[in-house]
């Protein structure tokens, strides 16, 4: 990812952060879209749109031992 294009991100964008592992992380924002990132290449792994509204604040919540639940917050 190109500094500028993190830029837009940050200024435009994300309202909310999630580390998954120490690789990993989530954002959501004003657009309605969660992404998954991969730190060490910044390249973007998966995004979705989540129920179509701005996504003000997520959470991951422990679900069992092997299982996390995605929190949104529009």
């Amino acid at each position: 990812m190109t500094r500028k294009a993190c830029q837009d991100l940050l200024e435009n964008v994300i309202r909310s952060i999630v580390w998954i592992d120490d690789d990993t992380f989530m954002t959501s924002g004003f657009d309605g879209f969660v992404r998954t990132w991969h730190v060490s290449s910044g390249t973007l792994i998966h995004s979705f749109c989540a129920l179509g509204g701005p996504i003000w604040h997520m959470a991951l919540h422990p679900r069992g031992n092997t299982e996390i639940q995605l929190v949104i917050l529009m």
